[in-house]
């Protein structure tokens, strides 16, 4: 399946569409990513949302539970449409839902938080770093947004981030991923002013 997935041909895609519903489908859905395979992308996004009476908080990351094989499922599709790498709605809303959802897996969100950083463009990077900036947030879904944050590479965001560096009400946690991220772009029109915030201790380390 990776192979077919490295041939650049829609009939690969289409031959690899029934291995979504097998034991395969982690394999199957990077490789349809791989390909750019737009049926495959909209049928992964349908499998990303928690199940309405399914409560994975619960299991707290355990393996070999209940839900163990809807999780894998859930989180084979989530991976893959962050190797997908669209900035498209109904994935980043979907993605968005397991971050903030209480109910659901730790793995999950971690990584949804991470597939959201793949995905994002310089819009969603915006509605991040806002998420990161609400004080209502819970703390969990907090940092699995900083997961996304340094995923994204964005010279037209990085004088946000660099605010939000030399902000004092800033914690320490939020610096270090908005840094990381600047520190990513490698514009050399951050420079000085990177150089001038070295002079003071709270942004130095």
């Amino acid at each position: 399946l990776r192979a077919l997935g490295r041939t650049g041909s829609p009939d690969a895609g289409r031959a690899m569409m029934a291995s979504l519903e097998g034991d395969d489908m982690s394999s199957a859905g990077i490789a349809l990513a791989e390909l750019g395979y737009d049926p495959a992308f909209d049928a992964l996004v349908r499998l990303i949302p928690r199940g309405r009476d399914d409560d994975y908080s619960r299991y707290d990351g355990m393996a070999g539970v209940l839900l163990e094989p809807q999780f894998n499922i859930r989180t084979a599709a989530v991976r893959s449409i962050g190797r997908f790498g669209r900035p498209d709605e109904d994935a980043v809303e979907a993605l968005v839902t397991v971050i903030e959802d209480p109910m659901d897996d730790v793995r999950l969100r971690s990584d949804a938080g991470t597939a959201l950083g793949a995905v994002a463009d310089d819009t969603v990077l915006e509605m991040i770093i806002a998420k990161i900036q609400q004080t209502d947030l819970d703390e969990a879904a907090r940092r699995y947004y900083l997961n996304a944050l340094w995923q994204h590479q964005s010279r037209a965001l990085a004088g946000r981030l660099l605010d939000l560096i030399e902000n004092p009400a800033t914690p320490p946690d939020v610096r270090r991923p908005a840094a990381i991220a600047v520190g990513y772009t490698a514009d050399p029109a951050n420079d000085e002013r990177l150089i001038r915030m070295l002079s003071g201790e709270l942004v130095r380390d």
